[in-house]
């Protein structure tokens, strides 16, 4: 884990576990991957973004054509599950095709 994950949850140091269990899914079952820090979330990209993790509340936004985004609030490690990450690859996989 890198510093900038780490102080990303210096104030949420709880949520830290959650997190780990996420990134190691990710990089697990879906190939290739970048994660970047940004000061409000962490994306992951392979072509696009396609996941996140975030404290923030969810907003509404402008929708973009084709597209949809998910909120899904987890509160713990287990609740990474295969539903869950069938709907991380199946949102990578749209990334990665999406010109």
């Amino acid at each position: 884990m890198n510093a900038d994950i780490l102080q990303f949850f210096e104030s949420h140091i709880d949520a830290l576990p959650i997190y780990e269990a996420l990134e190691n899914a990710v990089w697990r079952d879906i190939q290739p991957v970048e994660v970047r820090v940004q000061k409000t979330q962490i994306s992951f990209y392979n072509r696009r973004m396609f996941a996140c993790a975030s404290f923030l509340p969810a907003r509404k936004k402008k929708a973009q054509p084709n597209r949809w985004t998910h909120h899904v609030l987890i509160s713990a490690p287990k609740e990474i599950d295969g539903e869950l990450l069938g709907w991380i690859k199946e949102a990578a996989e749209f990334s990665a095709g999406k010109r």
